[in-house]
């Protein structure tokens, strides 16, 4: 019988996910990428992720916890990287703050597009967004889905008197407080 190759419980994956998953143009998520180990007694070195962000996005800041290695993630830019990590038996992760720009760029990508998906593909780098380990890497794809939507909260109008409204207004108060001055006055 051939061999069919590592099987998902022997090598690391790469999965992800955007919290919250819809944003405003102008609000954050953040995008946590999770490398997982199945050996729970060993670590695996030589983990590798570079990862391009969809347009629009843009990077606020990034953070590992991951063995060593160095991350790479510039604010505003929309690329992170993270080379020669190493992923501890229970896994690690990175997190990435990410803005949906408030920009008129942002904005009508947002109208004309609601949703991107931030996609890393198994195997080593260079081309594109990848995740690669010394140990190899389940041959799945991660996705990650972040939606937008136009923020449909109006600010109501305060109502306002016009000058006949507010020379009435006045009047009436004026009366009101003559007419509450003379009840308290005592009879002469």
């Amino acid at each position: 019988m051939p061999d069919a190759g590592p099987q998902a419980a022997e090598v690391p994956s790469v999965s992800e996910a955007f919290a919250p998953a819809a944003v405003a143009p102008g609000e954050h998520s953040t995008l946590t990428i999770t490398l997982a180990n199945p050996d729970l007694d060993t670590p695996v070195p030589g983990a590798n992720v570079v990862n391009e962000l969809p347009a629009p996005l843009q990077l606020i800041q990034a953070a590992h916890t991951c063995g060593g290695g160095a991350l790479a993630a510039a604010a505003g830019s929309s690329r992170l990287q993270l080379y020669s990590a190493t992923i501890p038996p229970g896994g690690c992760t990175i997190t990435a703050e990410v803005a949906w720009p408030r920009t008129a760029d942002g904005i009508k990508a947002c109208a004309t597009a609601s949703l991107v998906t931030n996609a890393i593909a198994p195997g080593p780098a260079p081309g594109g967004n990848r995740f690669s380990t010394a140990a190899g890497q389940l041959d799945a794809p991660a996705l990650a889905t972040l939606g937008c939507f136009l923020s449909r909260r109006t600010v109501s109008q305060v109502p306002t008197l016009g000058d006949w409204a507010r020379t009435a207004l006045a009047g009436m108060m004026v009366l009101l407080g003559v007419v509450l001055a003379s009840r308290r006055m005592p009879p002469r």
